[in-house]
């Protein structure tokens, strides 16, 4: 299933912020007009939407870092083109559910500086022809989900089928001819 994401106006997600701010918790009740000026003047829309993601998630987010293994649920359009789904299961690389397996590069931002809640990362998707060949790709960031690398089959087996050497199944075909 792929992400749906959804975009809300500046005010909105103001609103939302503020009614999620135990304002019991401020010594002065009208600070809180401060506070979500704060807020809402000096967070990119890019942490705004992390702040909220977080604010409304079930789940506990974990920031990521470069070089962090990933599993996503690649584009579609992918299929066919930059990958196939059975090298890549016979290989390791994609689970039976339809996800693939990647590694954090950087965010997805121009900045030299590497921003953890940034709308984007930037991913190497761990596709496979005849080697492993990675594929540089923005991914939404939420859409990511954090995996150890001994969680990646490919990494645990000793020998891949698509790994044997064409070369030699050509040849041993040819000799039983």
């Amino acid at each position: 299933m792929k992400e749906i994401t959804y975009n809300i106006v500046a005010g909105t997600a103001e609103r939302l912020i503020k009614s999620m701010v135990d304002t019991k918790q401020l010594k002065n009740k009208e600070n809180i007009d401060n506070v979500m000026s704060i807020l809402s003047k000096s967070l990119s829309s890019h942490h705004v939407n992390a702040l909220l993601e977080m604010i409304l998630s079930n789940e506990v987010y974990v920031p990521f870092a470069i070089g962090d293994y990933i599993k996503v649920q690649p584009p579609s359009y992918h299929e066919g083109d930059k990958f196939e789904w059975d090298i890549l299961l016979d290989n390791g690389l994609a689970t039976e559910d339809g996800f693939v397996y990647g590694i954090i590069t950087s965010d997805g931002s121009w900045s030299s500086e590497f921003d953890p809640y940034f709308q984007q990362m930037k991913v190497d998707l761990l596709y496979f022809d005849k080697v492993l060949a990675p594929y540089d790709y923005k991914m939404e960031t939420f859409s990511l989900e954090k995996v150890s690398k001994e969680d990646i089959p490919y990494f645990n087996e000793t020998e891949k089928p698509a790994q044997t050497d064409l070369f030699e199944m050509i040849e041993e075909e040819t000799n039983q001819l």
